[in-house]
């Protein structure tokens, strides 16, 4: 064929054209027509990278998004490339079709990527509270919350449409879907998780103020300005953090958000979008009735093809006579009945109207009437004789290998000359049915049948799967917007867009066929996203009023939906100059989908919803107070004279407060004053109304704890007596009342009142999903944290929006602190004072967690102190945390022994130090338990606990069963304290020893209540003129202070010490670098030990675990190194082999940093110029970084009781503790 074609192309003449066609050119020039604008696709790519770009330079160099544009279009390239290279890996056959769903993609990932954009500048302009580490977190998901409906509800719809397509009949189409529907699922993928990063990165770009190119940190304009820096400099360097969504928008963004609404929301322009509408739905309804069906072949090939001419000609000037072949499958007994019936087939097929009734072309009826016809040698003279001299027919007949059987024949019948695709396609019904009716296994073929068949699917499929498809869009409207005006809204106007797309193609020449019906289905998807993204702007809306409401939507839609659609069109522009009818068609669909999707989202929708669209539902902040009861009393109480109200009104009237009675009062008793009604009004009804709701069940008393009890019988309940009693009772409780407390009354009902009335609200916070109107005076007064950070805001339209992200803060928890505020009602309980807490440790609600606190103290038992302790530390509660150690240290013998058991080491440690309950061998014992509950994890941290253990007070017989327990033996300290306290026993008390019991008891770093004993303080200090350091004892209960033996060697400056089992350890320093001491207080003597290896240290740290000492980083001798070398290694030296050896490296060199030991753990904290908190791991022989501090100074830090304190100045210490 290839070669017929060439061929045939060469030839040439002089006096006429050649036209020419084969079987094949129809499917061949389709291909090449379609593969032949794939080129397109690129410049398509490029146009709409450098559309986004200008779009969105908008802004400074700091807050403009034209590099985050660019990685927006992207995200869909990797959507289209992504789809293209799975489904062809699966298998599905690719298609002319999928030729235009790059195009298509680009179109909803770019809309997709404006409609997160302009969320975004709406986020970053908006007060979100989290802690700065979480702040990029924080926009990006106030961002998705925002956008995230709209983006996933059109990605779904879409999703969903070509999944129905995939159920077509025609299987171009449904391979179409395919390709595409996983392309909208990647481009959806792509846009959250890889535009989602390049949003996250180009936030935290922009929370640092640095430049969209250089990605350096600059200044404002302002501040290069006033820094000297040129105008020029300042535009192109300067740039600051967006303050509104206004900041970074360029002139394409603000003219479509300026215009639109004006056009829009105003009474002549609603009246005249209906009536557009209205004529634009007759013309669409009449060009539906109207509408062809159908596909001529040769607007399917390009018209630069061969083909296209052959085929128009051959339409002008040749009748359409369609050759129709009846084939026989199978072997037949032509000879006998089965050749009757297909010689009858031959005869009613030629009987029909449309068909030439006297022609065919048929072998066996030829064959029959001829001369070499045998009914006994049936096969062999039809193969031998008829066919040589007939070989018309030798493509007709197909005999077996053999040659002795026919497998296979066809017979011709031809049509009329028919112009009309619709009486072809009747043609192909009728010839269809003969073959199905014959008892033969026979089929009718004609090569067009393939696109005649269109005609009598298309129609039906198409509303088939345009019907699904909408009625699939309403269920997922009904899932994400809820609202049920917005669902069916939104489904009449998908229904009128998919109206107007009918009946205008029939103004466009494009008819229903195979192919449009694809871009029809597909139209469906596109038609709900801007509908989508207008109705979600409105529920969102906090506008009172339907107009306002609608303004906010379509301001808040109108950019995005604009652009989107213009980039939309630019991604399908460049097709108006394909050759492919695929292509063109393509483009028409589309331009009718964004044109007519973009007028109603912006003019039909905005002025509907003005009209009748759903009214706002403020989320009120207050709920009426109940009883906790659930009873109603009436409580009748003296309204004093000249009182104080809510608003500084008053009068002397008496007023019954009931729960059951509207607006307070109850009209049936005697004490209902009319005259008060009339007076005040419908707001003060209303005021006092609130005011009954808040003092509910609450006397005078209660309120002013400062009246004396001469007064108390004034608050029970009294009625009127109309004897002047009640203005004696006025004046006496007046006398009591503090001007405080009824200031503080008055704010208190004034503020309700206003929530109640929902009145001056500034704010909307906004706390996962939720939304709680609110005074922004009221939340700063009682909260440090919305105190910093509800700063006076340079907008002009109130409420604006404030979200909390953050896990502690819940709508429930935050409805009821405003339900706090607003009635002083009180929440809290045992389940729920765990959750209050966290809330106010976050928002810094002092009064709150002090009340909870106190709550705490007078709930605490014996069961569940230690959880409310866990809780304190999980949630870095330390208050309290003080508050549960303490209580448990001092009820320590009524703790359940499993729970105690169960503690962390640090907790235990904490409460072993602070009790004074048990006995010492109930200390011991509690120590000993708790190791075996995971002997083989916890035996090791025997020598941090057992300092709690006076060895020499235990009693004989736990002594006795401590010695003849075999697990322990190998516990040097154990077996070491044991040995102590039987020598005490034995020697010291049976011996009766003064000395040996003082000298053991000196060695016991457990406190102890001993009048011979008392706890001292060392001080170890230098003189630099003098040969040795002096050192002095100090007394703590007796406030005295006596020298003690000298240090053998003056270390100079910047030497180390630490403790270990009441000896003290000295290193180093800038005169003895490699010295090393220890003092034992017993002896009052100190001892040489073996020098520091090397050159010794300076500046450094010492810490004693395990005995064992590590010197930890530090300086070398200057004296030896002038250039003052840090090492940054750590030192071991074993107390039990007298040796030293390198144990492991610091992550950074410090000098002049404090070491404190918590377990086995060593915690180096800060140093000279260093905030870091490392921590060297004495079991793992291995140092890492654990944290930071907030400043660099040189600090001190304690360890006690399992908790290290770090000194940063005299007003300010951290605590840190562990959690294993």
């Amino acid at each position: 064929m290839a070669e017929f074609l060439s061929a045939i192309e060469k030839t040439s003449s002089n006096f006429s054209n050649i036209l020419y066609g084969t079987t094949d050119s129809l499917s061949e020039e389709l291909d090449k027509g379609t593969k032949g604008d794939i080129y397109l696709f690129s410049l398509t790519f490029t146009l709409c990278i450098t559309f986004a770009s200008v779009v969105s330079s908008g802004g400074n160099p700091v807050s403009t998004r034209a590099m985050l544009a660019n990685a927006g279009v992207l995200a869909a390239g990797l959507s289209v490339v992504g789809s293209l290279g799975l489904v062809s890996l699966c298998g599905v056959k690719f298609v002319s079709l999928v030729g235009i769903m790059p195009f298509l993609i680009i179109g909803i990932g770019v809309d997709d990527m404006f409609l997160l954009m302009s969320s975004w500048s709406e986020a970053i302009s908006e007060k979100i509270f989290v802690d700065r580490k979480s702040a990029v977190a924080a926009h990006l998901g106030a961002t998705f919350a925002s956008a995230g409906i709209g983006i996933t509800v059109t990605s779904l719809t879409d999703f969903v449409t070509f999944i129905i397509g995939t159920t077509s009949t025609f299987r171009s189409v449904t391979n179409f879907s395919i390709y595409t529907g996983v392309a909208v699922l990647f481009c959806y993928i792509c846009q959250a998780s890889f535009f989602g990063g390049c949003l996250s990165l180009h936030t935290r770009r922009v929370l640092s103020q640095r430049h969209f190119l250089t990605c350096m940190k600059t200044k404002s304009r302002k501040e290069l300005k006033e820094k000297g820096k040129s105008s020029c400099v300042a535009v192109i360097c300067g740039g600051s953090i967006p303050q509104s969504p206004r900041d970074d928008e360029s002139i394409c963004e603000k003219l479509p958000r300026l215009t639109i609404p004006k056009l829009v929301i105003n009474s002549v322009g609603r009246v005249v979008i209906i009536v557009g509408f209205l004529g634009y739905l007759a013309a669409s309804i009449y060009g539906v009735i109207n509408l062809p069906q159908g596909l001529v072949l040769y607007n399917l090939v390009p018209k630069s093809s061969y083909y296209h001419s052959f085929l128009v000609l051959n339409e002008e000037h040749f009748p359409s006579h369609l050759p129709v072949a009846f084939v026989v499958d199978g072997q037949v007994d032509y000879s006998g009945n089965d050749g009757d019936q297909l010689r009858l087939l031959i005869s009613l097929a030629q009987n029909y109207s449309l068909m030439v009734p006297n022609f065919q072309r048929c072998w066996l009826t030829d064959y029959v009437t001829s001369a070499y016809y045998s009914n006994t040698s049936f096969v062999n003279n039809l193969r031998d004789v008829f066919l040589p001299a007939n070989p018309l027919y030798y493509n007709d007949v197909i005999l077996d290998p053999t040659n002795t059987s026919i497998i296979a024949s066809r017979c011709y019948v031809v049509s009329r000359s028919i112009r009309s695709q619709y009486d072809l396609a009747d043609v192909m019904t009728r010839m269809r049915s003969l073959a199905d009716d014959s008892p033969l296994h026979v089929f009718a073929y004609q090569q067009s049948f393939v696109a005649l068949e269109q005609y009598l699917a298309v129609l039906p499929a198409t509303l088939q799967m345009v019907g699904v498809a909408i009625a699939v869009i309403f269920v997922v409207c009904v899932v994400f917007l809820l609202h049920p005006f917005m669902v069916v809204l939104v489904t009449i106007t998908v229904a009128m867009i998919l109206v107007g797309i009918f009946g205008f193609m029939y103004y466009w020449d494009t008819p229903l066929s195979s192919i449009t019906m694809i871009h029809l289905v597909m139209s469906v998807g596109f038609s709900v996203d801007f509908s989508a993204h207008v109705c979600s702007a409105y529920l969102v809306s906090d506008a009172s009023t339907r107009k306002e409401r609608a303004h906010d939507a379509i301001s808040h839609a109108a950019s995005a939906i604009f652009n989107g659609g213009v980039s939309s069109l630019l991604g399908v522009i460049l097709l108006v100059f394909s050759d492919s009818y695929i292509f063109i068609s393509f483009f028409r669909i589309m331009v009718l989908v964004i044109g007519f999707g973009m007028l109603h989202a912006v003019l039909f929708l905005p002025a509907v919803l003005s009209l009748i669209g759903p009214q706002n539902s403020q989320i009120g902040a207050s709920a009426p107070m109940t009883d906790s009861t659930g009873q109603s009393d009436d409580i009748t109480m003296t309204s004093c004279k000249n009182a104080p109200t809510g608003h500084g009104k008053s009068d002397n009237n008496d007023i019954t407060r009931s729960k059951n009675a509207p607006g307070g009062q109850n009209p049936a008793d005697d004490n209902y004053d009319t005259s008060r009604e009339n007076a005040a009004g419908e707001s003060g009804q209303d005021k006092e109304t609130y005011k009954n709701l808040v003092h509910e069940c609450k006397t005078i008393k209660e309120a002013n704890p400062s009246l004396n009890s001469a007064n108390e019988i004034y608050l029970q309940p009294i009625s009127k007596t109309g004897n002047g009693e009640d203005d004696d009772h006025c004046k006496i409780l007046m006398e009591s009342l503090n001007i405080k407390h009824m200031i503080a009354d008055s704010i208190f009902e004034g503020i309700g009142y206003l929530n109640y009335e929902k009145k001056f609200w500034d704010v909307n916070i906004h706390v996962k999903g939720q939304r709680f109107c609110c005074h922004r005076v009221l939340l700063a007064s009682v909260s440090k944290f919305f105190e910093n950070n509800l700063a006076p805001d340079n907008k002009k339209n109130y409420p604006f929006n404030v979200f909390i992200i953050n896990d502690n803060v819940t709508p429930q928890l935050f409805g009821s602190l405003l339900e706090i505020l607003h009635t002083g009602k009180d929440p809290v309980t045992v389940e729920s004072v765990k959750d209050y807490l966290k809330m106010s440790a976050y928002l810094q609600i002092d009064f709150l967690t002090k009340y909870c606190e106190s709550f705490l103290m007078n709930n605490f038992t014996a069961n569940n102190v230690l959880s409310f302790w866990k809780f304190a530390q999980a949630h870095s509660l330390p208050n309290v945390a003080k508050i549960c150690y303490t209580w448990a240290a001092e009820h320590i013998d009524i703790l359940p022994q499993d729970e105690l058991l169960s503690l962390p080491k640090s907790m235990l440690l904490i409460i072993l130090s602070l009790q004074k309950k048990l006995s010492m061998d109930a200390v011991c014992q509690t120590i000993l338990s708790w190791v075996e509950i995971d002997l083989d994890k916890r035996q090791t941290y025997l020598e941090e606990l057992l300092p709690f253990v006076c060895f020499p007070h235990l009693s004989p017989s736990y002594l006795f069963d401590l010695s003849c327990n075999l697990r322990y033996q190998l516990n040097d300290v154990l077996c070491g304290g044991i040995s102590q306290g039987v020598e005490f026993y034995l020697k010291g008390i049976c011996g009766n020893d003064a000395n040996i019991q003082m000298q053991i008891l000196a060695q016991q770093t457990v406190k102890l209540q001993l009048p011979d004993i008392a706890p001292c303080c060392v001080a170890i200090g230098v003189k630099t003129e003098m040969n040795s350091s002096p050192q002095g004892i100090y007394t703590i209960s007796t406030k005295t202070c006596c020298p003690l033996a000298p240090v053998p060697k003056n270390p100079g400056l910047h030497f180390a010490s630490c403790t270990w089992q009441n000896a003290i350890y000295l290193s180093g320093g800038v005169t003895q670098p490699n010295f090393f001491a220890v003092y034992r207080p017993g002896d009052n003597q100190w001892q040489e030990l073996p020098d520091l290896p090397g050159n010794g240290r300076a500046q450094h740290a010492m810490a004693a675990v395990n005995s064992c000492i590590y010197v930890i980083g530090g300086s070398l001798s200057k004296r030896r190194f002038p250039n003052n070398r840090q090492p940054s290694s750590v030192l071991k030296y074993d107390l039990k082999s007298s040796t030293w050896h390198d144990f492991c490296i610091l992550p950074e060199d410090v000098l002049e940093a404090t070491a404190a030991v918590l377990g086995h753990r060593i915690y180096l904290f800060g140093g000279v110029n260093s905030d870091l908190v490392q921590c060297v791991d004495t079991c793992g022989c291995s140092a890492y970084t654990a944290g930071y501090l907030p400043c660099t100074l040189t600090l001190r830090a304690l360890s006690n009781g399992g908790i290290i304190y770090v000194v940063l100045s005299p007003k300010e210490i951290l605590r840190m503790w562990e959690t294993f």
